[in-house]
């Protein structure tokens, strides 16, 4: 009887509760090499094998046939402080480890006018882990999602001028992206759990050009909006508790965005490249749910605008670079201060109140390594993220998480010849 109460409370809230979900990173991967290094910024300047997912048109910099290799291995921790203010409260805190993959691809130029390459790459990775929590009035649970989206890929660019360079890359997307949430609630409902499965398909496009004259540099890329095909396996345990946390579709398409990117740089100082680049995301409303999560599961499906900065500095003889970078990321899900009531334990909401945009900082630094024929991108990226969440009725529940990463990637690039990149 207890079980099925708490089912139709659940069922309550999810017609309050529209928005608001906790983040994940829904936002797609460049695979840039060495311009990782920079945060991603570099559409102007961008050459070789590592522009065939960045900016194509720096693809006709290749020089000779080369093969690139990347992996990542990445340090999270989570912080979560949730506290009913001048009564409770309770601290969270876990970290975990992942190892990736990004991408295998390759690069040739056919003569000095055309270069071709493709390979495959990860375009999506949602990641988040709770561990026996709770938020707000919520029992506690384990939840997880996790999942990656791969694209095999064919890129071509073509020089038309020798200031100008035109490129394109068609994508083959597909991955499985997989949600679990299970009870874990001082001994009860540890046999209870939901688990959903979106398997993602779809085909897209991205083209750039480049200009340069001189010392100044301009990048532009676009993407056209397209929408990846989702079936959904879902499943749950016989007592149905999690059962209503699953979405109502077994198939549906996820909106991708039209993505318009631009980029300026200048290398007139010695020793030194100056990179600056906008990108903005306009996203289409959809009913895409990836993540199982008691407290809102859709995200904020509004456009979005990201800025990028980043600097290469050559000191030694040698000329092995440096390079650092910064990036301002916003994310598809809000931070809020909602008002409502508790109806029998569980949050009824009833006005979302100044919500913002959870935003992600990336800080990184890179460097490159030759050893004969081979190159080696290393870049360290350090992330960090906060999203706040007020409750509001006769008491001000208050929780505060922080998200933080630390990720080394290795970029391994082969030439069977005289590499300029």
């Amino acid at each position: 009887m207890k079980i099925r109460l708490l089912i139709l409370c659940l069922t309550v809230i999810g017609v309050f509760q529209q928005l608001h979900g906790q983040n994940i990173d829904l936002l797609s991967i460049l695979n840039c090499g060495k311009y990782r290094g920079t945060a991603g910024s570099g559409l102007a300047v961008s050459e070789g094998i590592s522009s065939i997912d960045f900016n194509p048109a720096g693809l006709v910099g290749t020089s000779c046939f080369t093969l690139s290799f990347a992996q990542q291995t990445r340090y999270r921790s989570y912080d979560l402080q949730n506290e009913c203010l001048d009564h409770w409260g309770e601290y969270f805190q876990e970290n975990d480890y992942s190892y990736h993959v990004t991408h295998l691809m390759s690069a040739v130029p056919l003569n000095k006018y055309i270069s071709i390459g493709g390979g495959f790459a990860q375009k999506l990775n949602p990641y988040i882990k709770n561990h026996k929590r709770y938020i707000t009035y919520s029992i506690y649970f384990d939840h997880a999602t996790d999942g990656n989206v791969y694209a095999f890929f064919l890129s071509a660019a073509v020089r038309l001028r020798k200031t100008l360079c035109l490129g394109i890359t068609v994508y083959e997307h597909n991955g499985t992206i997989t949600s679990r949430i299970q009870g874990d609630d001082h001994g009860t409902l540890i046999h209870s759990w939901a688990q959903l499965e979106s398997r993602l398909k779809g085909l897209s496009l991205r083209t750039g050009c480049q200009f340069r004259y001189h010392d100044f540099h301009a990048g532009l890329v676009f993407e056209p909006p397209y929408s990846l095909n989702l079936k959904a396996y879902k499943s749950s345990s016989e007592d149905k508790f999690f059962a209503t946390y699953l979405p109502n579709y077994q198939r549906t398409t996820w909106k991708m965005p039209l993505v318009l990117g631009a980029g300026v740089a200048y290398s007139g100082l010695k020793d030194w490249i100056l990179m600056f680049d906008f990108e903005t995301r306009q996203y289409r409303k959809s009913n895409v749910q990836l993540q199982l999560f008691e407290y809102g599961r859709v995200p904020d499906w509004n456009h979005i605008e990201i800025f990028r900065t980043g600097v290469e500095y050559h000191p030694l003889e040698n000329r092995i670079p440096f390079r650092f970078g910064y990036a301002r990321i916003p994310q598809l899900y809000s931070s809020h201060h909602a008002m409502g009531e508790v109806l029998r334990g569980f949050i009824q909401v009833d006005e979302y109140k100044k919500p913002h945009r959870n935003i992600r900082h990336l800080l990184t630094a890179g460097t490159t390594l030759v050893f004969s024929k081979f190159k080696f991108n290393i870049t360290i990226e350090y992330t960090t993220l906060q999203w706040r969440r007020y409750f509001q009725n006769h008491y001000l529940i208050n929780d505060k998480y922080t998200e933080k990463s630390l990720a080394l990637l290795v970029d391994i690039i082969y030439s069977f010849g005289n590499s300029s990149e």
